[in-house]
């Protein structure tokens, strides 16, 4: 099988019900420009239908400042992490924000690729996403779990010098 004709290095942005972001990149492989920005939207469409976050392409320059659903997972720390392999043996994990709780097993962690809303990411990153810019064939899926972590963030305190912030008289 041959490489894609066109590998274009593509973003997906997320906003959960409390205003946080996070962010999801993909390489997309297609015969051109114009086709590997459809199956973008396409993409995106699937993961909006996985997760509970407002998901928005990063080719959409509108300053759109939708919330995501306060629904059973409603912020960016828990995510729906899915696991490809390529073509060499190497894992990829892609991590959908704020996932639905309906993509998920009976036991709360565990993804269930067969409902709808999941299945459609899965067959999206099967058909167009790329390992690298020399794969030859798209991810294969290997399975999928929740996650949980704190969002990071950097923080910058200015501590002033107890000498410097007194008036001398």
């Amino acid at each position: 099988m041959a490489a894609p004709a066109v590998l274009d290095k593509l973003g997906i942005r997320f906003r959960d019900a409390k205003g946080n972001t996070a962010k999801m990149t993909v390489k997309i492989g297609d015969a051109d420009h114009a086709t590997t920005v459809a199956d973008l939207n396409t993409l995106v469409g699937h993961l909006a239908a996985a997760s509970n976050a407002h998901v928005q392409s990063g080719l959409d320059t509108t300053n759109n400042f939708t919330y995501g659903t306060n629904a059973e997972f409603p912020n960016v720390e828990d995510k729906a992490v899915l696991t490809f392999k390529d073509a060499s043996g190497g894992l990829h994990r892609f991590a959908i924000p704020a996932p639905k709780l309906a993509i998920f097993d009976t036991d709360g962690e565990t993804i269930k690729p067969s409902v709808t809303a999941i299945a459609n990411v899965i067959t999206d990153f099967q058909t167009f996403v790329y390992a690298s810019n020399t794969a030859t064939s798209a991810l294969v899926y290997v399975g999928g779990f929740r996650q949980r972590r704190k969002l990071h963030r950097k923080i910058t305190i200015f501590t002033l010098d107890p000498t410097l912030t007194e008036s001398e008289e």
